[in-house]
C-alpha cells in the first residue's frame, strides 16, 4: 500500500473512531438527540405497539411521528434488544453501519477505476452527517430510509447490468420501503420506476407496476384512516406542514432558506468531483449572469416586500429543552448570531440566497447535480414547515453520489477537501448544540 493510500485509510479509521466516540459519550449534534429528545416519544410509540394490536396501535391518538409505523413493527418482531433502552440504542448503532457498508459497495461498483481506499473514505462520509450519526447514536428514525435508498439504487444499477428478476424485485422492494420509512423519499421509487421503464422489457415493466401497486396498498390504508400521510396527532402538532389535504399550504419564503441548505451540502460534492479554478468560475458567472440575477432579484424583492422574513420567523417552534427557536437551517442561525439588527440579518440572508443559487447552478452546469434533484428539494422547501436541516442532511450529498453519472471523475484531492468541509459542519453542530 502506497503512502497516500495509507493516509487515506487512516483518515477513514479516524472518521469511524469519532463515530464510536460519539456513541460512547452520548453525542447530540442535532438538538433532538439525548434521552429527553426524540428517543423519548419514540420509546412511547414502542410501548403502544407492544401493548396493543397493530390496528389499535395505528389508530391510537397517542401514536405520533412523521413516518409510518413500519420501523416499530420491524423492531418489535425482529429486534431482540427492544425491551431495554440501552440495548436498543446499541442495536440501532450497529445496524447503522449498513449505511456506509452499502454505500461502499455501491461506489465500488460505480467508480471502477478508483482505488478501494478512496472509496472507503468517501463511503465513511455518511457517518460525518450530524443527522445520520445522531440517529444511529440515539436510535432515531432517519437511517432506515437512508439505507433503503442506497440499497434501491445499488440493486437498480445491478438490474441495468444483469436484467435479472431478482434485481428487479429487490429494487422495487427497497424503493417501496423508502416511502414507509420516510414519505419524502418518494423520489426514490419514482426514479427507480423511470429507469425500469427505460431499461427493462415490457413484461418486466408490467411486473414492476403490479408489485409497486401491491406494496403501496398498506400505505394507502394508512392515508385513509389517518386522513393524511402522518398520524392524526402529528397533524395537530404541525398544522402548517403539508401532511394532509386539509393542510395544503405552500410556503414561498422557504425557497431561499432551502437554497442555502442545498448549497451547503453541494459544496463537498463539488469539491469531490470538480477542480475549481478562478478563471472557470468567472467564465461560468459571465455566461449565466441572467439566470443568476433575474430569479434571485425577483425572489429577494418578494421575500422582503411581502414580509417573507417575518413570516418565516413566526412559524419557528421553540425547543422546550433550550427555550430557543429552531428551523430554517444554519444560515438563519448565523444571521442571528452575527447581527442584532433585523435589516442586517435580511441583507446577510439575501446575499446568502444569491451565493446558494450560484452554487446550485454551477453544480448543475457541471453535471454534478441534476435539475430534478434541485426541483425535488425545492418542493420540500415549499411544502414543509418549519424547514429543518434534517430534510437536506445527508440527502443532498448522498443523492448526488447515488444519481451522478459514471462519466464524472473524482479529482485527486477531492476526497480530502470534501472531508474537511463535512468535518467542519459536524464540528460546528457539536459545538452549537453542546455549549
Amino acid at each position: 500500500m502506497s503512502l497516500i493510500k495509507k493516509k487515506i485509510f487512516y483518515l477513514s479509521i479516524f472518521i469511524y473512531s469519532i463515530f464510536f466516540l460519539g456513541f460512547i459519550f452520548n453525542e447530540n449534534s442535532i438538538g433532538s438527540g439525548g434521552y429527553n429528545g426524540d428517543l423519548l416519544w419514540m420509546w412511547k410509540n414502542f410501548s403502544i405497539f407492544k401493548n396493543n394490536s397493530l390496528i389499535n396501535s395505528i389508530n391510537s391518538y397517542d401514536f405520533t411521528g412523521n413516518r409510518s409505523p413500519l420501523l416499530y413493527v420491524i423492531n418489535i418482531l425482529f429486534n431482540p434488544f427492544i425491551n431495554q433502552i440501552e440495548q436498543y440504542r446499541m442495536s440501532i448503532f450497529v445496524f447503522s453501519f449498513l449505511g456506509p457498508i452499502t454505500l461502499y459497495l455501491f461506489l465500488k461498483n460505480k467508480f471502477l477505476n478508483v482505488n478501494k481506499e478512496t472509496i472507503l473514505l468517501i463511503s465513511s462520509f455518511l457517518v460525518l452527517s450530524p443527522f445520520y450519526r445522531s440517529s444511529a447514536i440515539w436510535g432515531l428514525e432517519i437511517n432506515y430510509g437512508i439505507i433503503s435508498s442506497i440499497l434501491s439504487i445499488y440493486f437498480l444499477n445491478i438490474l441495468k447490468e444483469e436484467k435479472k428478476f431478482s434485481s428487479l424485485f429487490l429494487t422495487i422492494l427497497f424503493s417501496s420501503l423508502c416511502v414507509y420509512f420516510d414519505q419524502k423519499l418518494i423520489i426514490i421509487p419514482i426514479y427507480c420506476m423511470v429507469n425500469i421503464y427505460k431499461t427493462c422489457v415490457k413484461r418486466d415493466i408490467y411486473y414492476a407496476l403490479l408489485i409497486y401497486l401491491l406494496f403501496s396498498l398498506p400505505f394507502i390504508y394508512l392515508i385513509k384512516i389517518w386522513e393524511g400521510v402522518v398520524p392524526k396527532q402529528t397533524q395537530t402538532f404541525n398544522p402548517e406542514a403539508l401532511n394532509s389535504i386539509s393542510n395544503l399550504k405552500f410556503h414561498y419564503y422557504n425557497i431561499g432558506y432551502g437554497s442555502t441548505l442545498i448549497a451547503c451540502y453541494l459544496l463537498p460534492l463539488i469539491a469531490l468531483f470538480k477542480k475549481i479554478s478562478i478563471s472557470n468560475f468567472t467564465e461560468f458567472l459571465k455566461n449565466n449572469i441572467k439566470i443568476i440575477v433575474i430569479p434571485c432579484g425577483l425572489y429577494i424583492a418578494i421575500f422582503l416586500y411581502f414580509d417573507g422574513y417575518e413570516m418565516a420567523q413566526t412559524v419557528l417552534p421553540t425547543n422546550v429543552l433550550t427555550n430557543t427557536t429552531y428551523g430554517l437551517g444554519f444560515i438563519n442561525k448565523f444571521s442571528h448570531i452575527l447581527f442584532e439588527s433585523i435589516n442586517h440579518q435580511k441583507i446577510f440572508l439575501s446575499l446568502s440566497f444569491i451565493f446558494s443559487w450560484v452554487v446550485l447552478l454551477y453544480s448543475i452546469s457541471e453535471k454534478i447535480f441534476s435539475w430534478y434533484l434541485g426541483f425535488y428539494f425545492f418542493v420540500i422547501s415549499l411544502a414543509l414547515t418549519p424547514l429543518m436541516q434534517e430534510y437536506f442532511d445527508p440527502y443532498v450529498f448522498l443523492f448526488g453520489l447515488l444519481f451522478i453519472g459514471k462519466n464524472i471523475k473524482i479529482v485527486p484531492m477531492g476526497p480530502l477537501y470534501a472531508f474537511f468541509i463535512l468535518f467542519f459542519y459536524l464540528s460546528f453542530a457539536v459545538f452549537f448544540y453542546n455549549t
